[in-house]
């Protein structure tokens, strides 16, 4: 892997402060070459994307820490208690009935997703089914055109 920043270390070889690019590295360290091992000092870092939060995740936190000799960035997430979890489902169900949801539908405890009691037909033909509340079924959607 080729890197292109660094980051400097303290007398225990932890990260401190933030990285820097190696042409950021060179205006600082004169005698720094391409080919050159970097100064003992520092150490090659590794750019690692935030994530997205999960639907029932929380307080991400981010901090520079040493893994095989690599310093990265590494992200941790704190997961939901039961009783959050519950709470952030009761609250998509209500902002999913305010929208005009059906009340006969479940919020997935996995996904967050609002869920029919009954699966989707597979659509055939390019087929349209919308749900209807009445009769808790899918029904096939015909459109009905307006007389030319």
């Amino acid at each position: 892997m080729t890197y292109k920043f660094a980051i400097e270390l303290d007398s225990e070889g932890n990260p401190i402060g933030h990285p820097m690019s190696i042409e950021n590295l060179k205006t600082v360290i004169s005698s720094l070459t391409v080919e050159n091992k970097l100064p003992e000092n520092y150490c090659w870092f590794q750019q690692v994307p935030k994530p997205r939060l999960g639907i029932f995740e929380k307080n991400q936190t981010h901090n520079y820490e040493m893994v095989n000799g690599v310093c990265m960035d590494v992200w941790r997430v704190e997961h939901f208690s039961e009783q959050e979890k519950i709470e952030k489902i009761e609250e998509i169900r209500q902002n999913w009935l305010t929208r005009g949801g059906y009340p006969s539908w479940e919020i997935n405890p996995e996904t967050g997703e609002p869920t029919p009691p009954v699966p989707r037909p597979q659509p055939q033909d390019n087929t349209i089914y919308r749900w209807n509340e009445q009769d808790l079924s899918w029904v096939e959607y015909i459109e009905e055109l307006p007389p030319e």
